[in-house]
């Protein structure tokens, strides 16, 4: 049988004002396989920054893939804010809204996380910590911590 596949993505960002950035971008994958559905993509974001604060938010959507399975609804927002030239803090959410086939509930897979960093010269000590709920769209799947520290040093 044939397995080609085909597609295309396409993006347009811009930045309308001072501090504003926006963009759309959309993608088509076009399967051969009988068992496959062709996948679509799309997403759209925002952020702005003023002083040390930087606010983002991002929608994005898939669907298609293995016929009659689920597709996804993203929704990811976060704020970051610089205390100095040194230290900055972060905290971000995502919520993965898994379209389950029908007769089946859907279910949000989600995550939230922290982050904090110091940067000295090129050395960047890093720390991150994040929970994940429902992974991969299953109710009945345990809770997901993860923590990370690191340490960045640029030559």
């Amino acid at each position: 049988g044939d397995t080609t596949q085909s597609g295309y993505n396409w993006a347009l960002t811009g930045s309308p004002m001072d501090g504003l950035n926006v963009g759309i971008g959309a993608g088509k994958e076009e399967n051969q396989i009988a068992t496959l559905d062709d996948e679509t993509f799309s997403t759209g974001f925002v952020t702005y920054a003023v002083g040390g604060l930087t606010l983002g938010y991002q929608m994005s959507e898939g669907n298609g893939g293995t016929a009659g399975e689920t597709s996804n609804n993203v929704e990811i927002y976060g704020a970051s804010f610089a205390i100095n030239d040194n230290l900055s803090v972060s905290i971000n959410a995502m919520d993965n809204e898994f379209d389950k086939t029908a007769g089946t509930a859907n279910v949000t897979e989600e995550t939230n996380g922290i982050g904090i960093s110091y940067t000295m010269g090129s050395a960047s000590l890093r720390m991150l910590t994040a929970e994940t709920d429902n992974k991969g769209g299953v109710t009945t799947a345990k809770s997901v911590e993860h923590t990370e520290i690191s340490l960045l040093l640029a030559f």
